[in-house]
């Protein structure tokens, strides 16, 4: 069942994360948002017993203020990690709705700003879980992980974002002249990026469930068709998505296939027969229905 963060809960994290008795490596509200949201679009399951330290310190009696208000604290903090993976898992990834980004793009790089302390705390979360997408994510992946991990992790410094643009001028990836340039056009796409990359690691994850199951069922002459995929096919599936996330949800996928780390779904049928031609249109939403019922349920 899923347990919601209450408005007392996010009293008392805020009360908490901004203590000033609390460890100096220790990450605010807003960084403890975006850590989670780091934690929940992960391809791999981390359990609370790996990641609350990382939270809360080695010492969470010294960190939520007393023996009493510990458990309270890791409660709230998991209820809120239910809040935020809810919303991955339901594809309903989204910035909190307490961190909104300011008219003025630079402004976003301010101390007191939400998304900067958000933006820096899913760095901090990616940097510590890097190992994770490196193992589990295909090569072809990585082209759309980076394009949704650059917005996310834009505000989060300033220097860093003067640097990704210095690269980016170099590689000959971007025409923005100014760092303020940018910035403006990160403010629009953070949503998007948000959404995808949950995507993205959702897909990564329901898929990893059954790989060991799946290499298990195979024989020799299973593995070894692994290896005559017709990269042309990769152009004609690309081209016949209607847009620019559906393209990056099939590549994704298609480069799954090609690994051998995911199944698919197939229909057949004689087309016009007894059913009529919108038979064949009715089985193939039927197809895709339960392809995704699958797919969100880990299988």
């Amino acid at each position: 069942m899923h347990h919601s963060v209450t408005p007392a809960d996010r009293k008392l994290l805020r009360r908490v994360f901004a203590s000033p008795k609390r460890p100096g490596q220790m990450l605010t509200y807003h960084e403890l948002q975006g850590f989670l949201f780091a934690l929940t679009c992960t391809p791999e399951l981390v359990p609370p017993s790996e990641w609350l330290e990382e939270v809360l310190g080695p010492d969470p009696v010294a960190t939520a203020g007393g023996t009493a208000r510990v458990e309270r604290t890791i409660q709230a903090v998991i209820r809120l990690y239910n809040d935020v993976n809810h919303g991955v898992i339901h594809d309903q990834a989204a910035l909190p709705m307490d961190v909104p980004m300011r008219d003025d793009p630079m402004a976003n790089f301010d101390a007191d700003a939400p998304i900067r302390a958000w933006s820096a705390g899913f760095h901090r979360g990616y940097v510590w879980l890097h190992a994770s997408w490196v193992e589990q994510a295909p090569d072809a992946a990585w082209d759309d992980i980076s394009e949704a991990l650059l917005p996310l992790v834009f505000f989060s410094d300033e220097e860093l974002a003067a640097a990704i643009l210095e690269d980016a001028l170099a590689e000959g990836t971007m025409d923005f002249a100014t760092v303020e340039a940018l910035a403006a056009s990160i403010v629009t796409v953070i949503p998007d990026a948000v959404r995808a990359l949950a995507r993205i690691g959702r897909l990564l994850y329901t898929n990893a469930l059954m790989v060991d199951e799946l290499i298990e069922g195979m024989d020799e002459d299973d593995l070894e068709a692994l290896e005559d995929w017709d990269p042309e096919l990769d152009a004609d599936l690309d081209a016949d998505m209607p847009d620019a996330e559906s393209r990056r949800a099939a590549a994704v996928n298609i480069a799954l296939l090609r690994e051998g780390r995911a199944r698919v779904v197939v229909t057949g049928q004689q087309p016009g027969f007894l059913g009529g031609p919108l038979y064949t249109l009715y089985k193939a939403a039927a197809a895709v229905a339960y392809a995704a019922a699958r797919t969100a349920a880990g299988r």
